[in-house]
């Protein structure tokens, strides 16, 4: 009756399944995978040893603090600081040694400010030029900011750096998507050989595809480049240019879509290209469209992705700090031995860590040969680890970008999360059965005996059949 009521029990709600975003904290499980951070820990690693090789080979050309000076001064103060600085003879050190230092400080700013929910989105209106504490302040020295100061004072730098980076990305990163695609779609975990595998053969896309944009805008841009040139360089010819002068607005709106959309879609290409095993075209195509079409969500889902992942980011490092103070503690307790300085042999060559220095402030002068060769040894094991912090957080930005890119897909397209692209079985290449792969074009053979050595029923009662046919002229 309408007027009747039952009582529900529910033991247990399936939050994915009724609150799409509940998937995104799945990110921090997929991101401490251990293959997911041992090829993340080889492309961290390979970026800090192939720009400390650039810096031995080219010699020191920066100046420490250089990037917050290009950032806080305007053009023609920072030439005269770069000139007063080359007059007292400031220590010099490496370009990477510089960029490193400043990304450094950059993500630790926007990690803190996302944790502390100051996103600094009133930055973008407001007079004021830097607002370096906040969220917005963080990404834009890391992703303006600092590649503008390397192009305006080590383009040669950028340029070799920047294309070894994407090299490299486009083979461990791609690598890490696909594990990442597969993990959060299949609940499968591929070999890192076979991520490998997979992202040699996209490799081209993953390099080229964040690129595709940027060309396409330069292109857009030759227009009112060449407009320019030949319409505004003479007294009659402007006019014509100032008549026309909506050609080049087009240009500059296509262009400013072009750059946003690529600033708000790159961290899903990666993502669209592992999952759907496409082309860098299409991957932007399936990008933009997605942001264009669900930017809300888009805007949500990064939200929860950069506060949680700033959690998760202060929480392993505050373990792998637990685990080196721990160690140090540890090895540490029964050292007596001391140094003619009276500082325990272990101390001098590994003091106390601290926050900001976890390998401890080691006083090389303190120490002979061998007290030497064991703390450079003992420091390079420290920072080795201490490089799973930054193997974390690619880890961590490839499965939350996976997630994101699979829930917008859901949204835009209604395509379920566990469509992914597989790869085909070994044995049948064309996506046939092993048995069509086996047989080819020709005849299909005769059924075989069975287990049991007889044959199956079909053939016993075909041959049956012409046995009687046989004996019945005979009859």
């Amino acid at each position: 009756m309408i007027g009747d009521h039952q009582r529900v029990r529910v033991d247990e709600i399936e939050w994915s399944g009724v609150l799409g975003f509940v998937r995104l904290f799945d990110a921090f499980r997929m991101a401490v995978h251990p293959p997911k951070m041992i090829l993340a820990l080889m492309l961290v690693a390979s970026l800090c040893v192939g720009g400390r090789m650039i810096d031995i080979v080219a010699g020191t050309k920066a100046y420490p603090g250089e990037p917050r000076q290009y950032a806080n001064l305007p053009a023609r103060d920072y030439t005269r600081w770069l000139e007063a600085a080359q007059r007292n003879e400031l220590e010099t050190t490496g370009v990477y040694a510089a960029t490193q230092q400043f990304m450094i400080e950059s993500c630790q700013r926007l990690v803190t400010a996302a944790a502390q929910l100051d996103f600094g989105l009133g930055g973008l209106i407001q007079p004021q030029r830097h607002h370096p504490y906040s969220v917005v302040g963080a990404l834009r020295d890391m992703t303006v900011t600092l590649p503008c100061w390397l192009y305006h004072s080590h383009m040669g730098f950028l340029i070799l750096f920047g294309w070894g980076t994407l090299a490299l990305w486009a083979l461990l990163g791609g690598a890490i998507a696909r594990m990442a695609a597969m993990h959060a779609s299949k609940d499968e975990r591929p070999s890192i050989s076979q991520a490998l595998r997979f992202a040699r053969s996209k490799w081209l896309w993953f390099l080229l595809t964040p690129i595709i944009p940027i060309v396409l805008a330069k292109l857009v841009a030759l227009v009112p480049v060449v407009g320019g040139l030949a319409l505004f360089n003479l007294p009659v010819l402007e006019v014509l240019g100032g008549a026309l002068f909506f050609i080049p607005l087009a240009c500059g709106v296509v262009i400013t879509v072009l750059l946003l959309l690529l600033a708000a879609s790159a961290p899903l290409l990666y993502p669209a290209i592992a999952v759907e095993s496409t082309d860098g075209f299409d991957a932007i195509s399936r990008a933009f469209s997605y942001v264009l079409g669900r930017p809300w969500r888009w805007l949500f889902y990064n939200l929860i992705v950069m506060v949680y992942g700033a959690i998760t980011y202060l929480l392993v490092a505050m373990a792998l700090f637990l685990a080196i103070w721990i160690t140090h503690y540890c090895v540490g307790f029964w050292v007596f031995a001391e140094t003619p300085y009276g500082v325990s042999r272990f101390e001098a060559v590994f003091p106390t860590p601290a926050v900001d220095q976890p390998a401890g402030g080691i006083d090389w002068s303190t120490l002979g040969w061998s007290g030497k060769a064991a703390a450079g040894m003992v420091s390079f094991w420290v920072y080795t680890f201490l490089l799973l912090l930054g193997a974390y957080a690619v880890s961590f930005y490839i499965s939350a970008n996976t997630w994101i890119y699979l829930l917008l897909r859901r949204a835009a397209d209604g395509t379920p999360f566990d469509d992914v692209y597989t790869d085909p079985e070994p044995d049948a290449p064309n996506g046939d059965s092993p048995a069509q792969a086996d047989t080819g074009d020709g005849p299909t053979p005769p059924p075989s005996p069975n287990a049991t050595g007889e044959q199956p029923a079909l053939t016993q009662h075909i041959d049956q059949a012409a046995d009687s046919k046989q004996a019945g002229p005979e009859q």
